[in-house]
Formats: structure tokens, C-alpha cells, sequence
């Protein structure tokens, strides 16, 4: 009997140890999706009465909204804390945790790529168009298709202005 109890006892201590690390992985993983969801929310309204959007829009004619894409980064970023930090109350193995972080850093890159892809050619196509003088304020152009009056021309787009009064942005 006394082997019986003391398996029983080892038994019971840790599933007792095991459910205890289950119940605080999943309290953390409660409160931090909320606050992670507060956060962004938060961060979202700050930047919108700051007007970040209006100011892209104004000073590169970028329809973006950069707005919810740094509110989507903090609450995502408030997301993978709380799921480490509960891998790390589980007590998973750093194979595990290395693997799944390399791969939420490498979707992350992906997607800023992306993002970013024609950012960069539309900025040095405006150098370009600026330094040599191509298009000018005034001048009046047709491309593709689309006809009007150079109300400016940016590094990232080139304002026209159409003859019925409408603002076009072309990418550079």
C-alpha cells in the first residue's frame, strides 16, 4: 500500500501542477486579447484625432490608412506577448516557441513587403520626374486615358485635375 500512495500522491501533484499552468496560460491568454483590443482601439483613436490619415492623404495622396495599420501592429504585437507569455507559463519547449516565432516574424515581413513594394519605385520616379523637370505645375497632360491639368507633382503622386474639376492622383 504505501507504493500505491505514494504514486497516487505523485499522480495527483502533478496533474494538480499541470492544471495550474493551464488555468493561468488561459487567464493570461483572457486578458491580454482584452487589453491587446483595448490598446488598439485606443492607439486608433489617439491617431485619428491627430488626423495621421488626413496628413498621409495631404502630403503623399496615399488613400492608406496608416491609422489602422499601426492600431492593427499594436494590438497584433499585444497578442504575441500574451501568447508568449503564456507558452512560457506552459512551459513549452524553446523548439516550439522558436519555430512559432520565426514564423509570425516572417509573416510580418512578408506582409510589410508587400505593403511597401510600390512605395519605393513611385518615390524615385518622382525624383526623377521632379529633378528633370518632366511635368510641371500647369501643364497639361493625358495618360492613360486620363486627361488634365498638373495641379502638383509630388515624390509619391502627381495631382491632376480633370476638366470636370475632380483631383486625380497617378502614382509616379
Amino acid at each position: 500500500m504505501p507504493v500505491m500512495d505514494s504514486l497516487l500522491s505523485f499522480v495527483t501533484s502533478t496533474l494538480s501542477s499541470v492544471l495550474t499552468n493551464l488555468v493561468v496560460a488561459a487567464l493570461i491568454l483572457l486578458v491580454g486579447f482584452i487589453l491587446g483590443r483595448v490598446f488598439g482601439k485606443q492607439a486608433k483613436t489617439i491617431l485619428s484625432e491627430i488626423g495621421l490619415n488626413k496628413f498621409i492623404y495631404n502630403f503623399m495622396g496615399a488613400s492608406f490608412s496608416l491609422e489602422d495599420i499601426l492600431a492593427a501592429f499594436i494590438t497584433y504585437s499585444a497578442y504575441f506577448l500574451t501568447i508568449v507569455l503564456a507558452l512560457n507559463q506552459l512551459q513549452v519547449s524553446e523548439l516550439v516557441f522558436n519555430i512559432i516565432a520565426f514564423a509570425i516574424v516572417f509573416f510580418v515581413l512578408l506582409s510589410i513587403f508587400l505593403a511597401i513594394k510600390d512605395f519605393f519605385p513611385n518615390i524615385f520616379a518622382g525624383i526623377t520626374i521632379s529633378s528633370k523637370s518632366m511635368l510641371r505645375k500647369g501643364d497639361h497632360v493625358k495618360i492613360d486615358g486620363i486627361e488634365g491639368k498638373v495641379v502638383e507633382v509630388g515624390f509619391y503622386v502627381t495631382k491632376l485635375e480633370s476638366n470636370k474639376d475632380e483631383i486625380i492622383f497617378i502614382p509616379n
